[in-house]
């Protein structure tokens, strides 16, 4: 039976950050981990961004993706955080008085 493709990408991006890697305390589990701790949170949240995407005037979601990662300890730890939110946009324009331009008076 064929994997399936999250766990087929999650092994190449482990796979070719343990080729490449030069940093120390990061290693391709190290991100393997990472990706896929957005993935889930990306999964368990997508009803509610869908909602958004489809509810929101100009079909448009902001999503933040935030990773840390310490090494301080015996074991890297990993925190991922998604964050989720309906664009809004607002413009205001104010034209100001030239320094220059002599006024008339009336």
């Amino acid at each position: 039976m064929p994997k399936p493709k999250t766990e087929t990408r999650t092994q190449a991006v482990r796979d070719a950050v343990n080729a490449t890697s030069g940093y120390e305390g990061i290693t391709g589990e190290t991100v393997a981990v990472a990706t896929q701790l957005v993935a889930d949170l990306l999964i368990a949240n997508w009803i509610q961004i869908n909602d958004i995407l489809h509810t929101d005037e100009d079909q448009s979601v902001s999503i933040s993706v935030n990773v840390s990662v310490s090494a301080g300890g015996q074991k890297p730890q990993v925190i991922a955080k998604v964050g989720f939110a309906q664009k809004y946009k607002d413009e205001a324009q104010c034209f100001g008085e030239d320094p220059n331009q002599t006024k008339l008076e009336i």
